[in-house]
Protein backbone atom coordinates (compact mmCIF):
# COMPACT_ATOMS: atom_id res chain seq x y z
CA UNK A 1 0.00 0.00 0.00
CA UNK A 2 1.58 3.21 -0.92
CA UNK A 3 1.07 6.06 1.30
CA UNK A 4 -1.35 8.45 -0.34
CA UNK A 5 -3.87 5.05 0.31
CA UNK A 6 -3.67 5.14 4.12
CA UNK A 7 -6.86 6.23 6.09
CA UNK A 8 -5.83 8.91 8.41
CA UNK A 9 -6.49 7.09 11.58
CA UNK A 10 -4.51 4.33 9.99
CA UNK A 11 -1.83 7.20 9.40
CA UNK A 12 -1.88 8.04 12.77
CA UNK A 13 -1.47 4.64 14.13
CA UNK A 14 1.85 3.99 12.09
CA UNK A 15 3.26 7.39 13.23
CA UNK A 16 2.60 6.44 16.97
CA UNK A 17 3.75 3.17 16.16
CA UNK A 18 7.13 4.56 14.67
CA UNK A 19 6.56 3.27 11.81
CA UNK A 20 6.11 6.67 9.54
CA UNK A 21 6.75 10.07 10.13
CA UNK A 22 4.40 12.81 9.71
CA UNK A 23 7.70 14.36 7.46
CA UNK A 24 7.50 11.06 5.51
CA UNK A 25 3.67 11.16 5.22
CA UNK A 26 3.77 14.76 3.78
CA UNK A 27 6.33 13.80 1.55
CA UNK A 28 4.15 10.80 0.32
CA UNK A 29 1.02 13.37 -0.54
CA UNK A 30 3.02 16.11 -1.58
CA UNK A 31 4.01 13.31 -4.18
CA UNK A 32 0.37 12.31 -5.08
CA UNK A 33 -0.67 15.97 -5.73
CA UNK A 34 2.36 16.75 -8.00
CA UNK A 35 1.23 13.80 -9.67
CA UNK A 36 -2.23 14.11 -9.70
CA UNK A 37 -3.77 17.48 -9.15
CA UNK A 38 -2.67 19.04 -12.46
CA UNK A 39 -5.83 17.45 -13.66
CA UNK A 40 -8.39 17.35 -11.39
CA UNK A 41 -6.48 21.27 -9.50
CA UNK A 42 -8.56 20.79 -6.24
CA UNK A 43 -5.64 23.13 -4.49
CA UNK A 44 -6.65 27.10 -4.24
CA UNK A 45 -2.90 27.04 -2.28
CA UNK A 46 -0.36 24.94 -0.95
CA UNK A 47 3.32 25.61 -0.16
CA UNK A 48 5.25 22.42 0.38
CA UNK A 49 8.03 23.54 1.70
CA UNK A 50 5.71 24.97 4.94
CA UNK A 51 3.93 21.86 5.23
CA UNK A 52 7.10 20.18 5.07
CA UNK A 53 8.36 22.63 8.15
CA UNK A 54 4.80 21.61 10.21
CA UNK A 55 5.15 17.67 9.83
CA UNK A 56 9.04 18.46 10.91
CA UNK A 57 7.38 20.19 14.13
CA UNK A 58 4.73 17.80 14.46
CA UNK A 59 7.55 15.06 14.42
CA UNK A 60 9.61 16.88 17.16
CA UNK A 61 6.79 17.37 19.38
CA UNK A 62 5.99 13.86 18.94
CA UNK A 63 9.59 12.83 19.83
CA UNK A 64 9.37 15.16 22.95
CA UNK A 65 5.92 14.61 24.54
CA UNK A 66 4.03 12.16 23.06
CA UNK A 67 0.85 12.86 20.50
CA UNK A 68 -1.15 15.96 20.88
CA UNK A 69 -4.05 13.64 19.69
CA UNK A 70 -5.57 10.84 17.65
CA UNK A 71 -4.68 12.13 14.75
CA UNK A 72 -1.21 13.93 15.28
CA UNK A 73 0.88 14.29 11.98
CA UNK A 74 -1.58 13.62 9.95
CA UNK A 75 -1.88 16.59 7.00
CA UNK A 76 -5.41 17.74 5.93
CA UNK A 77 -7.27 19.71 3.70
CA UNK A 78 -8.53 23.38 4.54
CA UNK A 79 -11.61 24.88 2.33
CA UNK A 80 -10.92 28.03 0.98
CA UNK A 81 -12.97 30.00 3.47
CA UNK A 82 -11.77 29.08 6.50
CA UNK A 83 -9.28 31.44 7.63
CA UNK A 84 -5.83 30.55 7.98
CA UNK A 85 -3.28 32.97 9.17
CA UNK A 86 -0.23 31.51 7.53
CA UNK A 87 -2.01 31.17 3.98
CA UNK A 88 -4.48 33.40 2.12
CA UNK A 89 -8.20 32.82 2.45
CA UNK A 90 -10.01 34.23 -0.76
CA UNK A 91 -13.51 32.92 -0.35
CA UNK A 92 -13.33 31.95 -4.05
CA UNK A 93 -13.70 34.91 -5.50
CA UNK A 94 -11.01 37.67 -6.82
CA UNK A 95 -12.95 40.57 -4.73
CA UNK A 96 -10.62 38.63 -1.85
CA UNK A 97 -7.52 37.71 -4.08
CA UNK A 98 -4.25 37.53 -1.76
CA UNK A 99 -6.39 38.48 1.39
CA UNK A 100 -4.63 37.15 4.64
CA UNK A 101 -5.99 36.79 7.64
CA UNK A 102 -4.39 37.66 10.80
CA UNK A 103 -5.84 34.97 12.96
CA UNK A 104 -6.68 31.42 12.34
CA UNK A 105 -10.09 30.14 12.55
CA UNK A 106 -11.29 28.50 15.48
CA UNK A 107 -11.60 25.06 13.22
CA UNK A 108 -7.93 25.55 12.38
CA UNK A 109 -6.61 27.01 15.79
CA UNK A 110 -8.27 23.26 16.79
CA UNK A 111 -5.97 21.25 14.36
CA UNK A 112 -2.97 22.84 14.72
CA UNK A 113 -3.08 22.23 18.31
CA UNK A 114 -4.46 18.37 18.05
CA UNK A 115 -0.93 18.33 15.82
CA UNK A 116 -1.96 18.01 12.31
CA UNK A 117 -0.60 19.51 9.39
CA UNK A 118 -2.31 22.11 7.23
CA UNK A 119 -1.13 21.13 3.57
CA UNK A 120 -3.13 23.52 1.99
CA UNK A 121 -6.72 25.02 0.99
CA UNK A 122 -8.57 23.29 -0.70
CA UNK A 123 -11.12 25.32 -3.55
CA UNK A 124 -14.57 26.51 -3.03
CA UNK A 125 -17.18 28.10 -5.47
CA UNK A 126 -17.32 31.46 -5.42
CA UNK A 127 -18.56 32.87 -1.91
CA UNK A 128 -19.41 29.15 -0.96
CA UNK A 129 -22.50 29.41 -3.23
CA UNK A 130 -23.20 27.99 -6.93
CA UNK A 131 -20.57 29.81 -9.04
CA UNK A 132 -18.03 26.57 -9.91
CA UNK A 133 -14.40 27.22 -9.07
CA UNK A 134 -11.47 24.99 -10.97
CA UNK A 135 -11.78 21.92 -9.91
CA UNK A 136 -12.95 19.03 -11.64
CA UNK A 137 -14.09 15.28 -10.60
CA UNK A 138 -11.68 12.88 -10.65
CA UNK A 139 -13.14 9.93 -12.09
CA UNK A 140 -14.51 12.11 -15.04
CA UNK A 141 -12.24 15.39 -15.71
CA UNK A 142 -15.51 16.46 -17.59
CA UNK A 143 -18.19 16.27 -15.03
CA UNK A 144 -18.64 18.43 -11.86
CA UNK A 145 -16.86 17.63 -8.43
CA UNK A 146 -20.38 19.70 -7.10
CA UNK A 147 -20.11 22.37 -5.02
CA UNK A 148 -19.11 24.59 -2.95
CA UNK A 149 -16.54 22.16 -1.39
CA UNK A 150 -15.32 21.17 -4.52
CA UNK A 151 -11.51 21.11 -3.87
CA UNK A 152 -12.12 19.25 -0.43
CA UNK A 153 -14.21 16.16 -2.09
CA UNK A 154 -11.81 15.99 -5.05
CA UNK A 155 -8.66 16.45 -2.73
CA UNK A 156 -9.70 12.79 -0.90
CA UNK A 157 -11.44 11.15 -3.44
CA UNK A 158 -7.82 11.42 -5.73
CA UNK A 159 -5.95 10.32 -2.66
CA UNK A 160 -4.01 13.48 -2.55
CA UNK A 161 -5.18 13.85 1.36
CA UNK A 162 -6.84 11.42 4.13
CA UNK A 163 -9.23 13.93 4.92
CA UNK A 164 -10.06 17.70 4.81
CA UNK A 165 -12.92 20.57 5.75
CA UNK A 166 -16.40 21.52 3.86
CA UNK A 167 -18.83 23.60 4.80
CA UNK A 168 -22.83 23.45 3.84
CA UNK A 169 -25.05 25.82 3.78
CA UNK A 170 -27.90 23.60 1.41
CA UNK A 171 -25.62 20.64 0.00
CA UNK A 172 -22.69 21.54 0.10
CA UNK A 173 -21.35 18.56 2.03
CA UNK A 174 -23.42 15.82 0.79
CA UNK A 175 -23.64 16.54 -2.89
CA UNK A 176 -19.65 16.49 -3.60
CA UNK A 177 -19.45 13.75 -1.34
CA UNK A 178 -21.94 11.48 -3.19
CA UNK A 179 -20.16 12.72 -6.64
CA UNK A 180 -16.66 12.38 -5.87
CA UNK A 181 -17.37 8.96 -4.34
CA UNK A 182 -15.77 9.84 -0.72
CA UNK A 183 -17.57 9.73 2.64
CA UNK A 184 -19.07 13.42 3.41
CA UNK A 185 -20.20 14.13 7.41
CA UNK A 186 -22.51 16.86 8.55
CA UNK A 187 -22.88 16.78 12.15
CA UNK A 188 -25.80 18.06 14.45
CA UNK A 189 -25.68 21.79 13.75
CA UNK A 190 -24.27 24.03 16.29
CA UNK A 191 -21.17 21.47 17.42
CA UNK A 192 -18.52 23.22 15.64
CA UNK A 193 -17.58 26.52 16.02
CA UNK A 194 -17.59 28.92 12.67
CA UNK A 195 -15.82 31.74 14.10
CA UNK A 196 -13.54 32.62 11.89
CA UNK A 197 -15.17 30.94 8.54
CA UNK A 198 -17.13 32.59 5.61
CA UNK A 199 -20.48 33.42 7.11
CA UNK A 200 -23.22 32.76 4.30
CA UNK A 201 -26.35 32.25 6.67
CA UNK A 202 -25.70 31.66 10.43
CA UNK A 203 -29.16 29.72 10.86
CA UNK A 204 -28.23 27.28 8.02
CA UNK A 205 -24.24 26.88 7.88
CA UNK A 206 -23.15 24.14 8.73
CA UNK A 207 -19.37 22.66 8.95
CA UNK A 208 -18.37 19.38 8.07
CA UNK A 209 -15.69 16.81 6.61
CA UNK A 210 -14.87 14.75 4.05
CA UNK A 211 -12.70 11.67 4.17
CA UNK A 212 -12.71 8.06 2.42
CA UNK A 213 -13.21 6.21 5.92
CA UNK A 214 -15.96 6.20 8.31
CA UNK A 215 -13.36 6.45 11.32
CA UNK A 216 -11.88 9.00 9.48
CA UNK A 217 -14.90 11.07 9.69
CA UNK A 218 -15.58 10.92 13.05
CA UNK A 219 -11.70 11.02 14.52
CA UNK A 220 -11.45 14.59 12.79
CA UNK A 221 -14.72 15.85 14.00
CA UNK A 222 -14.13 14.73 17.59
CA UNK A 223 -11.21 17.17 17.44
CA UNK A 224 -13.40 19.77 16.45
CA UNK A 225 -16.35 19.87 18.93
CA UNK A 226 -15.29 22.23 20.92
CA UNK A 227 -17.87 24.80 22.91
CA UNK A 228 -16.72 28.76 21.59
CA UNK A 229 -18.59 31.61 22.38
CA UNK A 230 -17.78 33.45 19.33
CA UNK A 231 -20.31 31.51 17.75
CA UNK A 232 -23.62 32.04 19.73
CA UNK A 233 -25.33 29.41 17.43
CA UNK A 234 -23.37 26.91 19.25
CA UNK A 235 -24.68 24.35 21.37
CA UNK A 236 -24.58 24.14 25.26
CA UNK A 237 -20.78 22.48 26.11
CA UNK A 238 -22.86 19.16 27.89
CA UNK A 239 -24.09 18.81 24.91
CA UNK A 240 -21.42 18.72 22.50
CA UNK A 241 -19.20 17.52 24.64
CA UNK A 242 -21.54 13.92 25.02
CA UNK A 243 -22.07 14.28 21.00
CA UNK A 244 -18.17 14.18 20.99
CA UNK A 245 -17.65 11.51 23.41
CA UNK A 246 -19.97 9.03 21.83
CA UNK A 247 -19.11 9.36 18.51
CA UNK A 248 -15.71 7.48 20.06
CA UNK A 249 -17.48 4.40 20.72
CA UNK A 250 -20.93 4.27 17.96
CA UNK A 251 -23.68 1.67 18.82
CA UNK A 252 -23.36 -1.34 17.17
CA UNK A 253 -26.55 -2.29 15.26
CA UNK A 254 -27.87 -5.81 14.06
CA UNK A 255 -31.56 -5.09 13.28
CA UNK A 256 -31.74 -1.52 12.63
CA UNK A 257 -34.99 -0.29 11.12
CA UNK A 258 -33.81 2.19 8.13
CA UNK A 259 -36.92 4.35 6.59
CA UNK A 260 -36.40 4.63 3.15
CA UNK A 261 -37.95 8.57 1.90
CA UNK A 262 -37.73 9.57 -1.55
CA UNK A 263 -38.48 12.84 -1.13
CA UNK A 264 -40.53 15.23 -2.72
CA UNK A 265 -37.78 15.71 -5.27
CA UNK A 266 -37.78 11.58 -6.50
CA UNK A 267 -39.10 12.66 -9.87
CA UNK A 268 -35.88 14.65 -10.48
CA UNK A 269 -33.76 11.36 -9.67
CA UNK A 270 -32.51 9.73 -13.20
CA UNK A 271 -34.02 6.66 -13.94
CA UNK A 272 -30.53 4.44 -13.51
CA UNK A 273 -30.35 5.88 -9.94
CA UNK A 274 -33.81 5.60 -8.84
CA UNK A 275 -33.47 1.42 -9.61
CA UNK A 276 -30.52 1.28 -7.74
CA UNK A 277 -31.57 2.99 -4.41
CA UNK A 278 -34.94 0.80 -5.24
CA UNK A 279 -32.57 -2.73 -5.44
CA UNK A 280 -30.31 -0.48 -2.30
CA UNK A 281 -33.44 -0.79 -0.22
CA UNK A 282 -35.12 -4.11 -1.38
CA UNK A 283 -31.90 -6.01 -0.51
CA UNK A 284 -32.10 -4.54 3.02
CA UNK A 285 -35.28 -6.41 3.80
CA UNK A 286 -37.02 -6.39 6.63
CA UNK A 287 -34.37 -4.01 8.27
CA UNK A 288 -35.46 -0.93 5.57
CA UNK A 289 -39.31 -0.16 4.08
CA UNK A 290 -40.82 3.00 2.64
CA UNK A 291 -41.44 5.65 4.62
CA UNK A 292 -43.83 8.77 4.12
CA UNK A 293 -43.07 12.21 5.15
CA UNK A 294 -45.80 14.94 5.95
CA UNK A 295 -46.66 16.99 2.92
CA UNK A 296 -45.38 19.76 4.49
CA UNK A 297 -42.30 18.69 3.42
CA UNK A 298 -42.84 19.43 -0.52
CA UNK A 299 -42.08 22.87 0.29
CA UNK A 300 -38.61 22.14 1.92
CA UNK A 301 -36.64 23.30 -1.12
CA UNK A 302 -38.89 27.01 -0.95
CA UNK A 303 -38.24 27.42 2.27
CA UNK A 304 -34.39 26.59 2.39
CA UNK A 305 -34.06 28.73 -0.91
CA UNK A 306 -35.88 31.34 0.98
CA UNK A 307 -33.77 31.51 4.20
CA UNK A 308 -30.18 31.18 2.07
CA UNK A 309 -30.87 34.02 -0.12
CA UNK A 310 -32.45 36.86 2.53
CA UNK A 311 -29.34 35.88 4.68
CA UNK A 312 -26.76 36.19 1.17
CA UNK A 313 -28.96 39.84 0.45
CA UNK A 314 -27.82 40.73 4.47
CA UNK A 315 -24.24 38.87 4.45
CA UNK A 316 -23.25 39.73 1.17
CA UNK A 317 -24.49 43.29 0.52
CA UNK A 318 -20.55 44.65 1.16
CA UNK A 319 -19.74 42.37 -1.71
CA UNK A 320 -23.05 43.58 -4.02
CA UNK A 321 -22.05 47.00 -3.21
CA UNK A 322 -18.70 46.93 -4.31
CA UNK A 323 -19.41 45.06 -7.31
CA UNK A 324 -20.14 48.16 -9.13
CA UNK A 325 -19.36 47.23 -12.54
CA UNK A 326 -20.71 43.77 -12.37
CA UNK A 327 -17.07 42.14 -13.13
CA UNK A 328 -15.97 40.61 -10.40
CA UNK A 329 -19.78 38.70 -9.34
CA UNK A 330 -21.04 36.48 -11.24
CA UNK A 331 -24.24 36.72 -12.76
CA UNK A 332 -25.82 33.81 -10.64
CA UNK A 333 -24.46 34.93 -7.10
CA UNK A 334 -25.60 38.62 -8.16
CA UNK A 335 -29.30 37.16 -8.76
CA UNK A 336 -29.78 35.54 -5.53
CA UNK A 337 -28.71 38.62 -3.81
CA UNK A 338 -30.78 40.53 -5.94
CA UNK A 339 -33.91 37.67 -5.55
CA UNK A 340 -32.80 37.77 -1.39
CA UNK A 341 -33.17 41.49 -1.19
CA UNK A 342 -36.65 40.85 -2.74
CA UNK A 343 -38.16 38.59 -0.12
CA UNK A 344 -40.65 40.59 1.91
CA UNK A 345 -41.07 39.85 5.63
CA UNK A 346 -44.38 37.59 5.03
CA UNK A 347 -42.35 35.36 2.83
CA UNK A 348 -39.08 35.46 5.45
CA UNK A 349 -41.58 34.51 8.39
CA UNK A 350 -43.38 32.04 6.79
CA UNK A 351 -40.08 30.17 6.16
CA UNK A 352 -38.93 30.64 9.47
CA UNK A 353 -42.20 28.97 10.77
CA UNK A 354 -41.73 26.01 8.11
CA UNK A 355 -38.81 25.30 9.54
CA UNK A 356 -40.16 24.71 12.90
CA UNK A 357 -42.85 22.83 11.42
CA UNK A 358 -40.33 20.85 9.65
CA UNK A 359 -38.06 19.76 12.85
CA UNK A 360 -41.14 18.48 15.02
CA UNK A 361 -42.32 16.56 12.07
CA UNK A 362 -39.58 14.93 11.47
CA UNK A 363 -38.83 13.78 15.15
CA UNK A 364 -42.59 12.35 14.57
CA UNK A 365 -40.94 9.90 11.48
CA UNK A 366 -38.27 9.08 13.75
CA UNK A 367 -40.50 7.75 16.28
CA UNK A 368 -40.48 4.12 13.62
CA UNK A 369 -37.26 4.63 12.69
CA UNK A 370 -33.48 4.77 13.51
CA UNK A 371 -32.40 6.36 10.56
CA UNK A 372 -33.43 7.55 7.31
CA UNK A 373 -32.18 6.60 4.07
CA UNK A 374 -32.59 8.89 0.92
CA UNK A 375 -30.96 10.17 -2.25
CA UNK A 376 -27.78 11.88 -1.82
CA UNK A 377 -28.01 13.27 -5.56
CA UNK A 378 -30.09 13.14 -8.35
CA UNK A 379 -27.47 10.39 -10.02
CA UNK A 380 -23.94 10.60 -10.68
CA UNK A 381 -21.69 13.78 -11.39
CA UNK A 382 -22.88 15.57 -14.52
CA UNK A 383 -21.46 16.28 -17.54
CA UNK A 384 -20.34 19.29 -17.55
CA UNK A 385 -18.11 22.00 -15.51
CA UNK A 386 -20.88 25.12 -15.83
CA UNK A 387 -22.95 23.71 -12.89
CA UNK A 388 -22.54 21.98 -9.30
CA UNK A 389 -25.17 19.80 -9.64
CA UNK A 390 -28.81 20.03 -7.49
CA UNK A 391 -28.63 20.36 -3.63
CA UNK A 392 -32.74 19.62 -2.99
CA UNK A 393 -31.95 16.31 -1.41
CA UNK A 394 -29.62 17.95 1.26
CA UNK A 395 -32.93 19.97 2.40
CA UNK A 396 -33.96 17.79 4.76
CA UNK A 397 -31.01 17.59 7.08
CA UNK A 398 -30.14 21.10 6.22
CA UNK A 399 -33.27 22.70 7.71
CA UNK A 400 -34.03 20.30 10.52
CA UNK A 401 -29.96 20.50 11.77
CA UNK A 402 -29.66 16.32 11.66
CA UNK A 403 -26.46 15.11 11.20
CA UNK A 404 -26.50 13.73 7.72
CA UNK A 405 -23.87 11.17 5.83
CA UNK A 406 -23.53 10.58 2.25
CA UNK A 407 -21.69 7.14 1.59
CA UNK A 408 -20.24 5.76 -1.08
CA UNK A 409 -21.94 2.57 -1.69
CA UNK A 410 -23.57 2.90 -5.23
CA UNK A 411 -22.44 3.46 -8.71
CA UNK A 412 -24.11 4.42 -12.25
CA UNK A 413 -23.09 5.23 -15.03
CA UNK A 414 -20.19 4.09 -16.55
CA UNK A 415 -18.89 2.83 -13.07
CA UNK A 416 -19.23 6.53 -11.68
CA UNK A 417 -20.05 6.40 -7.92
CA UNK A 418 -23.14 8.12 -5.96
CA UNK A 419 -23.31 8.17 -2.63
CA UNK A 420 -26.43 7.25 -0.32
CA UNK A 421 -27.89 9.67 2.41
CA UNK A 422 -28.54 8.70 5.64
CA UNK A 423 -30.55 10.69 8.49
CA UNK A 424 -30.68 10.71 11.95
CA UNK A 425 -32.33 12.13 14.68
CA UNK A 426 -31.00 15.81 16.30
CA UNK A 427 -27.80 14.80 18.31
CA UNK A 428 -27.46 11.38 17.52
CA UNK A 429 -24.50 11.98 15.54
CA UNK A 430 -23.08 8.10 17.35
CA UNK A 431 -26.40 6.17 15.85
CA UNK A 432 -25.48 7.74 12.56
CA UNK A 433 -22.08 6.38 12.26
CA UNK A 434 -23.15 2.61 14.11
CA UNK A 435 -25.71 2.46 11.28
CA UNK A 436 -23.62 4.00 8.54
CA UNK A 437 -20.74 1.45 9.67
CA UNK A 438 -23.66 -1.80 9.93
CA UNK A 439 -24.95 -0.66 6.38
CA UNK A 440 -21.19 -0.76 4.84
CA UNK A 441 -20.74 -4.10 6.17
CA UNK A 442 -23.91 -5.20 4.80
CA UNK A 443 -23.19 -4.14 1.56
CA UNK A 444 -19.84 -5.91 1.69
CA UNK A 445 -22.25 -9.33 1.21
CA UNK A 446 -24.34 -8.41 -1.70
CA UNK A 447 -23.84 -8.81 -4.88
CA UNK A 448 -21.76 -5.83 -6.53
CA UNK A 449 -23.60 -4.97 -9.87
CA UNK A 450 -24.61 -1.83 -7.85
CA UNK A 451 -21.97 -0.98 -6.24
CA UNK A 452 -19.19 1.74 -6.00
CA UNK A 453 -16.25 1.94 -8.08
CA UNK A 454 -13.24 1.53 -6.29
CA UNK A 455 -11.96 4.44 -4.01
CA UNK A 456 -9.36 5.47 -5.71
CA UNK A 457 -10.51 6.87 -9.50
CA UNK A 458 -8.97 5.59 -12.55
CA UNK A 459 -7.95 9.78 -14.15
CA UNK A 460 -6.08 10.14 -11.01
CA UNK A 461 -3.90 7.01 -11.42
CA UNK A 462 -0.10 7.11 -11.09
Amino acid sequence: MQLFELGAVESAKEIRDGKLTSRELTEGLIGRIKAVDGAIEAWQYIDFDHAREQAARADALFKKSGPRSALHGVPIGIKDIYDTADAPTEYGTPIYAGRRPEKDSAVVALLRDAGLVILGKTVTTELASYTPGKTRNPFDAARTPGGSSSGSAAAVAAGMVAIATGSQTYGSVTRPASYCGVVGYKPTFGCISRHGVLNQSAQLDHLGVFSRHLEDAAAVTRLLMRADRNDLDMLDYEVIEQIAENLASPPVFTRPRIGFIRTAAWDRVGPSAQRSLEALVDSLSPYAKEARLPRSFADAEACIVTLMEVDMAKNYSKEYAYDRDGVRLSDMIRRMIEDGMRFDHDKQQWALRLREVLSRELTFVFNDFDALLAPATEDVAPRGLSSTGNPVFSAIGTLCRTPTLSLPLLSGENGLPMGVQLICPWGQDAKLFGIARWLTDFMKSQPTAWHAAPITPATASD
